[in-house]
């Protein structure tokens, strides 16, 4: 009951009209990855299938799903440290959990353009990946063995006491019970085999999920954006980089850091911002043209600072920057961008 509109402060029955509009001005990201698995009891269950479709599934390619779907791991991460939980085998390292997630990921970027990922099952889903290629088969062969291993491990510890649990037992009779109904003959034999498969699973799910910047140190270019306000030798910094009006470039940035639109940006949205500025100050740099390039493309910025969609996908996917750069560059002069582009659709 706690996870319903509005937690324990919300009613225990609603309308539709008053759950629609619940998801539009209040779902948040962790309630679209739940709606995924969700099956009505009884009632209008196609009626309210139909409702939650739109939210669950966006009709364009929403690569803000990364970031929110990071979000909620790490916060799960960090309350299965503070309650010492590793060894329960849905929520900690390597566990069923972050199986979901690889396959609802997908489902929640791309299944508002492709029905066939509309599915409750997390088996259908990676079979489906791999038909698609969004995820190599064997990586998928990898991740289904795993899944399977951890499902019939709950479903055997569950079986013990008949309890709601997932957690691995601290008893040698129980655990000597468990070993044995999964096949192996003591529980150290067992227990490198349930390792091996969390590992798996842990390699594809952060093969998955990493962040492209979290693999690399900081841009040789951050304290430029970071600091551009304070900077006097940023034009001699820009001129270093091939930018042949540095002053009027270094103008244009401490312009738009001051601006109230970047000042009012959405925290997320501005982290994946300057994260973007420093790639696209040195791409353009590249150019014959470097001064209008970036010109063009701090146009373009500013004018999808509140898009996150765009943002993340510039952000999760950084060899965009490059082509971007290229098309700026080789535009027609008289290049005007739009002030609100459309939601990405591909």
């Amino acid at each position: 009951m706690r996870l319903r509109p509005y937690g324990d402060s919300g009613p225990l029955a609603m309308s539709f009209a008053a759950l629609e509009n619940y998801l539009l001005t209040q779902g948040r990201e962790w309630e679209r990855y739940a709606w995924i698995k969700a099956r009505a009891l009884t009632g209008d269950a196609a009626g309210l299938a139909e409702l939650v479709r739109p939210f669950v599934y966006r009709k364009y390619l929403d690569y803000g799903a990364y970031g929110a779907m990071r979000e909620l791991h790490a916060q799960i991460r960090r309350e299965v440290a503070r309650k010492d939980m590793a060894e329960n085998i849905k929520l900690g390292p390597g566990g069923i959990r972050e199986a979901e997630f690889i396959a609802q990921v997908f489902q929640l970027i791309r299944g508002g353009r492709d029905r066939s990922l509309q599915l409750r099952s997390t088996r259908d889903t990676l079979a489906r990946l791999a038909e698609l290629r969004l995820l190599e088969p064997d990586a998928v062969r990898e991740i289904l063995e795993a899944y399977t291993f951890l499902r019939n491990l709950e479903h055997r510890l569950q079986y013990l006491d008949d309890q709601q649990t997932q957690t691995l037992p601290s008893s040698d009779e129980n655990r000597l019970k468990i070993a044995t109904s999964m096949g192996f003959a003591d529980w150290h034999g067992f227990l490198d085999a349930l390792n091996a498969e969390r590992r798996k699973v842990t390699r594809h799910f952060e093969q998955v999920f990493i962040l492209p910047t979290e693999t690399q140190p900081d841009h040789p270019l951050s304290a430029l954006w970071r600091d551009i306000a304070e900077q006097d030798d940023a034009p001699a910094r820009l001129a270093e980089l091939g930018y042949t009006q540095p002053d009027d470039i270094a103008r244009q940035l401490r312009t738009m850091a001051a601006s109230q639109r970047y000042q009012q940006m959405p925290l997320t949205n501005r982290k994946k911002f300057d994260a973007l500025l420093p790639p696209l100050i040195e791409v353009a740099a590249h150019f014959g043209n470097p001064d209008i390039t970036l010109n063009r493309i701090l146009g373009l910025m500013e004018a999808i600072s509140r898009r996150a969609s765009y943002l993340a996908l510039l952000t999760e996917y950084p060899q965009t920057l490059q082509r971007l750069a290229s098309l700026y560059s080789s535009s027609a002069p008289g290049l005007q961008l739009p002030d609100a582009p459309p939601h990405p659709a591909g």
